[in-house]
């Protein structure tokens, strides 16, 4: 087979590309995506994104990281405040 017979693959378009395809072509999307469903699980959304140029996956990516690890660490305060709490009560401590 010459070059000219070797049949080209493309990607489908967005439209058959189901959910995810669609949703990677929406900015603000994959931003709310981002910020109020997956986390750091949806760093491969915006990386797969071609809405965002390499710049701004950098600067959402490092963003949403810190702003996950913030929740993170808010919890695991509020949890060790609440256990706390618990246990001065059930021990009579201070």
């Amino acid at each position: 087979m010459s070059e000219e017979e070797i049949p080209v693959l493309t990607a489908a378009p967005n439209e058959e590309a189901g959910m995810l395809g669609r949703l990677s072509d929406s900015y603000w999307g994959v931003l709310i995506t981002l910020f109020l469903v997956t986390g750091c699980l949806g760093l491969p959304l915006l990386l797969s994104s071609n809405r965002f140029t390499k710049k701004e996956k950098w600067f959402w990516g490092v963003t949403n990281t810190l702003y996950t690890l913030s929740l993170i660490a808010g919890v695991a305060w509020l949890i060790w405040s609440v256990y706390q709490m618990v246990a001065r009560l059930t021990l009579g401590g201070p």
